[in-house]
């Protein structure tokens, strides 16, 4: 039998078992279920209907007893129409507790308790509203019977509902109890049995394993003996394995056999090509410290022209530059001088348009002064306006007194007088405010005045600077025009040496070709010289490192026992 089967079985068993468990599980679990469904649909809806009912007998007997207390005064007179919509709700949950499974004989006796009860509150309560407190305090002696009785047969009602909520509840704790220790049996009984697998599977495939890693570790760890073999002890996987296993270090014994004697004969050959790979470096590096020299030699050379060179260079290269910057300069004096011609006549205009703007200022203070006068004059008028709504106050207060002095006939007078007030007083705030905000403007026109005084006397100050601006530009542009003169003649010298140092320049491009072809061809001699002696010294070093890796590989065979 594979292992596949072995475990294929366990499992089997065990998902059976679970199968089981979760069946007697759900049984349980639909019993509890339906208890919890009784409690729900049944039981707690008549309990709580039942108490329903009895907030509105409850309800019923304080609104009669509250319209009986007030004698039905006009605001009070409400309380027969609540006492009926309580009585149709009283009845309505009766039927509703009919409908839940209380009996009809059952519901028939407490709606004539009802009935009765109320009816006779009502008798009650009209004899305290029509016949006096005497009359009342009677008929009260006859509705106590009534209530006492109504109220005996709700608690009755109440207590068997409640007594029945207490049997079902204590149904459903047993089921409960009796779930937890089917589903403690249950689990109990699965830890049983996934221990009795785990022992099972240790016995069928751990032990084979544990003993197959016990021969890997001896064959590891006994000094590379390949003469060893894994014992075969049965025809499953395992065995499966231990054969294959065995067939593998067959084929490495065969394969280290080889290597062995390829490493004798690879040792013999490392030696020779050691000796003369040494032989041909000691030779390439004589060769090319030889080249070297003779490299260097022309580098210099080279070095040394090609320096000429550059310095020649980079003096043409700066006079051209000089050139340029001359021309450049006499381009931006031109422009400066007829800049400084444009800045002059924006001088001219910047004076008259200051003049305009001192002119402007001097409209906005009258205006100011104007507004100034006009807010002075609407504070007087908000003054007046205030005491008018003073007076007003006062008259609508002393109205309101004399309409409360008149009574009944004086009350629509009165309510005219206070919204007489009502307005005073807001006429009044709004006079504040708007005397508030008057204040403000004409802090602000004040502000502003002296703003502009300012103003006027920055403009003056900025008219003495442009007029001393102006005849600095006059001095500037005489400066442009004799600095232009100057540029011209230094751009004639520049010229002339611009041209003999370009014909140096020539000499020396020619003599520079020469000594860099020569230092060229010099160069690549050497650089020659040097790859082969790296090459040789590379092939030198492989060599050693090939030899050490030989050495090496014929001492870790030798470990092996084949």
């Amino acid at each position: 039998m594979s292992l596949k089967q072995k475990i294929s079985i366990l499992n089997s068993v065990i998902i059976l078992l679970c199968i089981a468990s979760f069946s007697i599980t759900f049984a349980k679990m639909n019993t509890l279920s339906a208890q919890y469904t009784l409690q729900n649909q049944e039981v707690e809806p008549i309990m709580n209907n039942g108490l329903k009912l009895q907030q509105s007998i409850i309800q019923i007997q304080q609104y009669l007893t509250d319209i009986s207390a007030t004698k039905g005064e006009n605001g009070l007179d409400d309380g027969f129409q609540l006492a009926e919509e309580n009585y149709q709700s009283a009845l309505t949950l009766l039927h509703t507790l009919n409908e839940l499974g209380v009996s009809t004989e059952e519901t028939a006796k407490l709606e004539q308790e009802i009935t009765d009860f109320y009816n006779m509150g009502k008798v009650m309560a009209n004899a305290y509203i029509g016949e006096g407190t005497a009359n009342g305090n009677a008929v009260m002696a006859q509705f106590d019977p009534y209530a006492l009785s109504l109220t005996k047969s709700m608690e009755t009602f109440l207590s068997d509902s409640e007594q029945q909520t207490i049997v079902v509840a204590s149904k459903i704790e047993t089921e409960i109890m009796n779930l937890k220790i089917t589903v403690g049996s249950l689990i109990f009984l699965i830890i049983v049995m996934i221990a009795f697998s785990q022992y099972i599977m240790s016995r069928i495939i751990l032990k084979p394993i544990r003993t197959l890693a016990n021969l890997f570790d001896d064959l590891a760890t006994g000094g590379g003996d390949l003469s060893q073999r894994l014992p075969v002890l049965s025809n499953d996987e395992i065995g499966h394995v231990s054969k294959s296993f065995n067939t593998f270090i067959e084929k490495i014994r065969e394969i280290v056999v080889s290597v062995k004697s390829s490493s004798d004969s690879a040792a013999v050959l490392t030696r020779r090509m050691d000796s003369i790979s040494h032989n041909m470096s000691i030779a390439f590096q004589e060769i090319t410290s030889a080249s070297i020299n003779a490299a260097n030699t022309s580098v210099k050379q080279s070095e040394m022209v090609n320096d000429t060179h550059h310095q020649i260079d980079n003096n043409v290269k700066g006079i051209s530059i000089g050139i340029y910057e001359l021309h450049e300069t006499k381009n931006i004096s031109e422009k400066a001088t007829e800049t400084s011609a444009k800045g002059s006549n924006s001088v001219y205009s910047a004076i008259r348009q200051f003049s305009k703007t001192q002119e402007a200022f001097g409209h906005v203070q009258n205006s100011i002064t104007a507004l100034n006068d006009q807010a002075a004059e609407i504070d007087s008028i908000v003054d007046i306006i205030a005491g008018f709504s003073v007076q007003t106050n006062l008259l609508a207060l002393n109205a309101s007194i004399e309409a409360a002095r008149a009574g009944e006939h004086g009350r629509g007078f009165a309510i005219v007088a206070e919204e007489v007030r009502k307005l005073a007083t807001e006429s009044s705030i709004a006079s504040e405010q708007i005397k508030t905000l008057i204040t403000q403007i004409q802090q602000e026109l004040t502000g502003s005045m002296q703003q502009i005084n300012e103003s006027n006397k920055l403009i003056e100050d900025q008219v003495l600077l442009i007029n001393e601006g102006h005849v600095a530009l006059d001095l500037i542009q005489n400066t442009f025009l004799e600095t232009t003169n100057r540029i011209c003649n230094l751009d004639k010298l520049f010229a002339q040496v611009e041209g003999d140092l370009k014909t140096m320049t020539f000499n020396f491009s020619s003599m520079s070709e020469y000594v860099e072809i020569n230092t060229s061809v010099t160069e690549e001699v050497s650089a020659t010289i040097t790859e082969q002696s790296k090459q040789i010294d590379e092939i030198d070093m492989l060599s050693k490192q090939l030899h050490s890796s030989t050495e090496q590989l014929i001492k870790e065979i030798s470990k092996f026992i084949v």
